[in-house]
């Protein structure tokens, strides 16, 4: 996974604690920076913060991404009133205009620095003040009275259109642990101390502000090959665990593309309620998953606060599975684009099924050679078809007409036996034809020799009797794929087998709950959380997918199904990046 760009803005001045009275805000006490017009000065520092890794799936590992991904068009400083962050609501907004940086060490989290002084108001300012930081807010913005906890329902293009939306992170003050007294907070109070008469006071009492993308990334690792249609030369990989008439088979990745994607999300990351998430360690794992271990606060010549990054979030539908509520159950093409962008989407253990997963749909096409030993060339293979929900074993046109005849006779044989003369077997009296002509699951028909003469007197098999014997065979699933291409859904993983140790064996559900522990051991596993970059690599297929793109809407498998035939490795990268490898078809 991703984790790409945090971008940390330290806002002088800008943390207030809790005042109750509007004239400790306006100049009425000693404990206030406002002069006695009610303005007063923050200073905005904004860190650009990464670091150098290699591919993994564990927390803390980051990389840049692109420079579009890490541009800055706009800036707002966002203040908000309340309480406390949950009940506090949107009052004042600023524009920042950013200069030139500072650039960072290259080994640390932070790669550039910015400051910036503004000039605020008391106005409206009457309980505890908070900070909110929006980085290219493509036209999207809070209204007077609106929560942190605003809703947005867009596409993943429309946060990018004029550069990526960044809004603050949800940081911790400590590292996980099974007892935790830290706290987790996305909007920064601003203390008293923090607001200044002056620019130049401001400058001294910078606070830091952490903000990230408002989208995930998504990569596909494996190079991608256009459908061939001929003969072909190019790398091929070779497929295990697959049975056909002992040939070996063969495979190229088409394409890809993203299903089952987010239609709402949050404006910022939506921690939980609860610090609960911070003391979870699954059994088997010795990570507390849910905060970093690796403090921002990394790179002398850019000091900023001792705090962590946090890797999971609460959704728009994170409870419960509403029909409708994300897009694309069944995309309707696959292409050859590397790099696609989505909403977060996340959800709890109860509902880490396929129906409510973010999954990568992956076209493979297969192939023969003209010689297994030394191989030369590649035929890709067309018309082959599986059945009785077997994906292991292949059948060409000829192979699977015969496979059904022989079950269509053993299962008619008492009825058949009464109308033929005894000389031969049924086998040899009826036709069974695959009759489909496009991809998908299909059907067959059965059909009587009537010109045989084994047939007894008036006892050839009418086409409605043939047809109405079907009943009795049992043929399931009988799938005919075209051009040698299968498709398959991946479940696109966020926390890795260290974080989240999972094994089917001994289960006879995906994730047992008698111990009240499934949320602890595997809350996580699955989902695609904003600013996290998620890197597929197709490892090898064990099995045939599905002949035409799959709908996931009514797919209510679990992610981690007691069977699969698909392998695949996920990395989320930073962003934070993780690489997750699949194994297709396993």
């Amino acid at each position: 996974m991703k984790k790409t760009l945090l971008f940390s803005v330290a806002l002088a001045g800008l943390m207030l604690g809790s005042c109750s009275s509007s004239d400790d805000l306006n100049g009425g006490g000693n404990n206030t920076g406002f002069n006695e017009n009610g303005d007063g000065f923050v200073a905005v520092a904004i860190n650009l913060p990464t670091t150098k890794s290699t591919p993994s799936r564990v927390n803390d590992d980051f990389k840049d991404g692109t420079a579009a991904e890490y541009e800055v068009k706009n800036a707002k400083l966002l203040l908000f009133n309340g309480t406390d962050e949950a009940s506090a609501t949107f009052v004042q907004a600023y524009p920042l205009t950013l200069g030139s940086g500072v650039a960072g060490a290259d080994d640390k989290q932070i790669t550039t620095h910015y400051e910036q002084t503004v000039k605020i108001s008391s106005s409206g300012l009457t309980n505890n003040i908070y900070a909110l930081v929006v980085l290219n807010d493509n036209g999207q913005n809070y209204t007077v009275g609106d929560k942190l906890s605003k809703v947005l329902t867009v596409s993943s293009s429309t946060l990018k259109g004029s550069g990526f939306l960044m809004t603050n992170a949800p940081l911790s003050t400590k590292v996980g642990a099974a007892t935790f007294d830290g706290e987790v907070n996305t909007l920064v109070p601003i203390k008293p101390e923090n607001i200044q008469k002056t620019p130049e006071a401001a400058k001294t009492k910078a606070v830091d502000i952490s903000v990230e993308r408002a989208l995930a990334k998504v990569e596909m690792g494996t190079a991608m090959t256009p459908v061939q249609t001929a003969d072909y030369t190019g790398k091929v990989t070779e497929v295990t665990g697959v049975k056909t008439a002992g040939k070996k088979l063969y495979y190229t990745v088409t394409g890809w593309e993203l299903a089952n994607t987010n239609s709402k999300t949050y404006f910022s990351r939506t921690w939980a309620n609860t610090n609960t998430w911070a003391g979870y360690q699954a059994t088997g794992s010795t990570s507390f998953r849910f905060i970093g271990t690796k403090s921002l606060s990394d790179d002398a010549a850019i000091p900023t606060s001792e705090l962590y990054r946090t890797y999971w979030a609460i959704d728009p539908n994170y409870d419960a599975f509403t029909a409708g509520a994300l897009e694309n159950s069944q995309v309707a093409s696959t292409d050859q684009n590397t790099i696609k962008y989505c909403l977060e989407n996340t959800f709890n253990v109860a509902n880490q099924k396929i129906q409510s997963t973010t999954c990568a749909i992956v076209g493979v096409q297969f192939f023969t050679a003209d010689d297994d030993a030394t191989p030369t060339k590649y035929t890709p293979m067309t018309d082959f078809y599986t059945v009785d929900s077997d994906p292991t074993v292949v059948y060409d046109k000829s192979t699977i007409e015969k496979l059904i005849l022989g079950r269509y006779v053993a299962a008619n044989s008492t009825e058949l036996t009464s109308r033929i003369d005894g000389t031969v077997s049924a086998q040899d009296l009826l036709k069974v034809t695959e009759n489909s002509t496009v991809a998908g699951v299909v059907s067959y028909t059965v059909t009587a020799k009537t010109s045989s003469s084994h047939w007894l007197t008036g006892k050839t098999p009418s086409a409605a009797e043939l047809e109405a014997w079907k009943a009795g065979v049992k043929v399931t699933d009988l799938e005919h794929a075209k051009d040698g291409v299968n498709y398959y859904y991946v479940p696109i993983r966020h926390f890795d087998d260290t974080e989240t140790p999972w094994s089917a064996d001994g289960k006879t559900t995906s994730y047992p709950n008698a111990d009240g522990k499934a949320e602890q051991n595997w809350l996580g596993r699955y989902g695609v959380l904003r600013n996290n970059w998620y890197v597929i690599n197709v490892s090898g297929i064990e099995g045939f997918g599905s002949a035409t793109i799959p709908d996931l809407k009514n797919n209510t498998d679990d992610d981690d199904d007691l069977k699969e035939y698909i392998s695949v490795k996920i990395n989320v990268l930073s962003w934070a990046k993780r690489t997750q490898n699949a194994t297709l078809g396993k």
